[in-house]
């Protein structure tokens, strides 16, 4: 935008967002693997337990009257064909390994779990066994119980804590694919978000930047019933009026000009009102029109830079004098080049006398080089130049001079502007012509 932001709000903003949303999925997924864990676990006890004591429930009838290997066997395999299960056995009230799924271990003295964790779901402490080669198991244990109260020994079967690690990291696996995936949704949704608020904001800023370069005539098209629209309706109304105050500022510097030359009081006046008539009937936009009513009011500001003696001087003017008087279109554009809204206004003024052969002054322009509005300005400053009491000669009659933009039609003006300017007029019949000055003439002196 030209206003020195290398790293735009926008971004700012979709980076913020992405940082929360990133937070959040991330203490959120921290969270819910923990609290996934702690579930499994709990599943896992469920499961331990259920295990332990449906064997042990069985294992009576394996011990009495002495140990059945055959029977204990099949009791352990069918407990660990359900592949959660790391191992299973038996032990009598001795403390010794009776029955073990694997047969390295039967006739063992058994160790018990050395390690406890807490799973604060269901308040309980899980025992953790860990096996000769460092695996470490989920520990669970019944008793086998006979008669009343009798106990013949204890049954432990283990589940391998590498099972609830791998169903932990397949949950991070799709807790990561969810946490993607609202990732992408939630950045869509940032950078949407971020473009509805950024939208009116740069709209503001470009306003302000264009406003505070002088471009008096930029509005900002922001319609809202929020404070983004109070604003853009506060800037546009500042703009509106500092407009105003511009072009009041200039028709007094006109005014003032005028006070220095006797002789073209009104002159600014009457050179606004045909100009904007000649703009009328050429049914030229509204727009354009106040452009050219805009010009036409400063379109001699620059006269403020010649001497009054020259401005005023009965009779013929030397060359260096009248080369003194042309200057004035380079003084207006001087003065108002500081306003960047005042470009066209600027090039009619600058360019108000050219003529349409190419004869005028200060570029040679010919034809439609010639900006409209200029050859507008042109016809009307001549036509009031003509019709005008000036130092050097009097004024001449309305119809003389209506006869005269008709002789100059197509060299010194455009026919178009002439044609559309005499039907603004509607002139009288027309009375007996008298001897008049010639256009040089009458523009000489100007």
């Amino acid at each position: 935008m030209g206003v020195g932001i290398r790293f735009g709000l926008k971004a700012q903003f979709a980076i913020l967002s992405l940082f929360l949303i990133c937070a959040t999925a991330g203490v959120s997924g921290y969270l819910a693997l923990r609290r996934e864990r702690q579930i499994l676990q709990t599943q896992i006890v469920t499961r331990g337990e259920g295990a332990a004591r449906s064997l042990a429930s069985n294992c009576g009838e394996a011990l009495l009257p002495a140990p059945d290997d055959l029977y204990l066997i099949s009791l352990l395999r069918e407990t660990t064909s359900n592949t959660t299960i790391g191992y299973a056995l038996v032990i009598d009230e001795t403390g010794k390994i009776v029955a073990h799924n694997d047969l390295a271990m039967w006739g063992e003295e058994y160790v018990s779990p050395s390690r406890q964790v807490h799973n604060p779901v269901d308040n309980k402490v899980i025992d953790i066994y860990v096996s000769p080669n460092g695996q470490l198991f989920y520990d669970f244990g019944a008793p086998i119980l006979v008669g009343e109260g009798g106990q013949l020994g204890e049954v432990h079967v283990g589940i391998p804590i590498q099972v609830v690690g791998d169903l932990i990291r397949q949950g991070r696996s799709r807790l990561a694919v969810v946490a993607l995936a609202l990732l992408g949704v939630g950045l869509a949704i940032s950078m949407i978000m971020a473009g509805l608020i950024m939208r009116p904001i740069q709209m503001l800023a470009r306003g302000a930047e264009r406003i505070g370069s002088g471009d008096l005539e930029y509005r900002i098209k922001l319609s809202r019933r929020d404070e983004f629209g109070l604003l853009a309706a506060s800037f546009n109304s500042m703009a509106s009026k500092l407009g105003e105050l511009y072009l009041n500022t200039l028709q007094m510097l006109a005014n003032a000009l005028e006070a220095k030359d006797a002789y073209s009081r009104g002159h600014t006046e009457r050179v606004t009102r045909y100009s904007v008539e000649i703009a009328k009937k050429m049914k030229l936009p509204e727009v354009e029109i106040q452009t050219i009513r805009k010009a036409a009011i400063v379109h001699d500001i620059g006269k403020i830079g010649i001497k009054e003696s020259i401005l005023n001087k009965r009779g013929v003017l030397t060359d260096e004098e009248r080369n003194h008087i042309k200057s004035h279109v380079d003084w207006g554009a001087h003065i108002l080049r500081p306003i960047a809204s005042m470009d066209k206004v600027i090039s009619y003024l600058f360019h108000h006398h050219e003529r349409f052969d190419g004869s005028g002054y200060p570029s040679g322009l010919s034809g439609h080089d010639i900006p409209l509005g200029a050859r507008i300005i042109a016809l009307a400053d001549a036509f009031d130049a003509m019709t005008s009491d000036r130092p050097n000669r009097q004024a001449m009659a309305r119809n003389s001079a209506m006869a005269e933009l008709k002789k100059c039609s197509g060299t010194h003006f455009d026919p178009e502007v002439v044609r559309a300017f005499l039907e603004v007029l509607q002139p009288p019949p027309v009375d007996e012509l008298e001897q008049i000055p010639t256009v040089e003439e009458a523009w000489a002196s100007k």
